[in-house]
This record gives structure tokens, C-alpha cells and sequence, in this order.
């Protein structure tokens, strides 16, 4: 994906990830979230995402079952900001 971005072109590499039963939980929660209601689907893709996340070469890891949407906020801004200087 990276190859895909003119040269020059700054880039921020976020990955946002949760465990999985907070994850089950939002989606339970969620009633347009259809497939991902299913425990067992939900399982498997977040056993495969697990899986992936250290191959990703991201910038910032923020782990959404123990930050809250404003401290991620927060943590984005911080890291654009010192790019900043």
C-alpha cells in the first residue's frame, strides 16, 4: 500500500486493534454489525489480525480496549505534532 503513495508524501501508519472479547462486546452491542456478531467468525478474524499486526510497519499501536477515543486522539496528534518540529 505504501508503494502506492507519491514520493515525498508524508505518512502515518495507525494500526488500531482491541482484544477480542472487547471486541465481541462492541459487537454484540452493535446491531448492524451482522457477521461480526458471530462469535466464532469474530474469533477467527481477530486470530488471523492478531497474527498480523506485528508484520505491519505502523507508527503508532493503539490498543482501543484500554485507551479511550480521546486519549488515541491525543496520541495521534502528539506523534503529527513532533513531525511538526
Amino acid at each position: 500500500m505504501r508503494d502506492s503513495v507519491p514520493a515525498r508524501t508524508q505518512l502515518l501508519t495507525v494500526v488500531v486493534t482491541c482484544d477480542v472479547e472487547t471486541a465481541l462486546e462492541r459487537a454484540l452491542a452493535g446491531p448492524s454489525r451482522r457477521l461480526s456478531r458471530n462469535k466464532d467468525f469474530l474469533r477467527r478474524v481477530h486470530a488471523e489480525w492478531s497474527r498480523q499486526v506485528p508484520q505491519i510497519p505502523a507508527d503508532l499501536l493503539l490498543d482501543t480496549a484500554v485507551s479511550s477515543l480521546a486519549e488515541s486522539v491525543l496520541r495521534i496528534h502528539t506523534v503529527l505534532a513532533k513531525r511538526r518540529d
